[in-house]
């Protein structure tokens, strides 16, 4: 891959659209490869490209910065992920608005770096957000809103509020029970989690 970008540098340039998005698609396969330093380094390279292209104001930029994002958050770089997503954030809401689903996925990445930086109550209000944006674009019986619902329920247990909980793991399932039937993985894990905020409840 690396010779293949050098060649393709060497022919066209480093500041060149073509190029950042090279450089985008090997940290995107280094991710998936949990090579999370050379996707860095990637994202970092396409960063820097867009910014000198686009500025900072640019969808392209946005996506960057949330790559980057999610690299660090492998990393367990939380505080860093968190910063990379609100650069994100902050572009996608100028340019799309709220009600978008660039927005909604930034939002529930928030939530998932509040909730690893264990800040629950901002973890919560993350992912509730989200929910809300996706139940407006997709409807409530929607993959991505039962991922919320999922997501809230995990926050409302460590928050120890077990009947909320319980109650926003119960419509995960149900989302899921309806798109994808008893048998799939999905729909284990609502009723695992459900088990688990029960027994924590009766503790």
């Amino acid at each position: 891959m690396q010779l293949a970008l050098d060649n393709f540098i060497g022919e066209y340039g480093r500041l060149n659209p073509d190029t950042a998005a090279r450089y985008y698609n090997i940290g995107k396969i280094l991710l998936s490869q949990k090579d999370y330093d050379a996707a860095l380094t990637c994202h970092y390279e396409t960063l820097d490209i867009r910014l000198k292209l686009y500025g900072h104001n640019h969808a392209d930029t946005a996506d960057s910065y949330y790559q980057i994002g999610r690299a660090q958050l492998e990393k367990k770089d939380y505080k860093s992920a968190l910063q990379s997503f609100e650069q994100a954030l902050d572009i996608r809401e100028n340019l799309h608005g709220k009600i978008h689903l660039n927005f909604s996925s930034t939002c529930n990445q928030i939530g998932a770096t509040k909730y690893y930086l264990k800040e629950y109550d901002s973890a919560l209000h993350w992912h509730q957000q989200a929910l809300d944006i996706r139940v407006a674009l997709y409807g409530k019986e929607h993959a991505s809103s039962a991922n919320s619902y999922s997501c809230i329920a995990e926050c409302q247990c460590k928050m120890q509020d077990y009947d909320s909980a319980l109650e926003s793991g119960q419509q995960a399932l149900d989302i899921r029970l309806k798109l994808y039937g008893h048998n799939h993985a999905d729909t284990a894990d609502s009723y695992y989690q459900i088990g688990g905020a029960q027994l924590e409840k009766n503790d």
